[in-house]
């Protein structure tokens, strides 16, 4: 049994239960983190396969107005 002192009183754990609590905390912050990152990777995509798509279109403007020229 552990026993910890916090801001508002103390309590009693036993040391499986706050290992458990810890790595619980620790698995759950870890996947918001790496859910957030992977969220803003995906946005990022998807803006530039957008910018991709349109440059495509403007070059083959430009190509087809170049062979309709020359």
């Amino acid at each position: 049994m552990i026993t910890l002192n916090y801001l508002l009183g103390q309590s009693e754990f036993n040391i499986i239960m706050l290992f458990t609590i810890a790595f619980s905390i620790g698995f759950l912050l870890s996947w918001a983190i790496f859910g957030l990152l992977w969220l803003r990777v995906r946005i990022s995509l998807l803006h530039l396969q957008c910018k991709v798509i349109r440059l495509q279109n403007q070059l083959r403007q430009v190509g087809s107005s170049i062979s309709k020229s020359g």
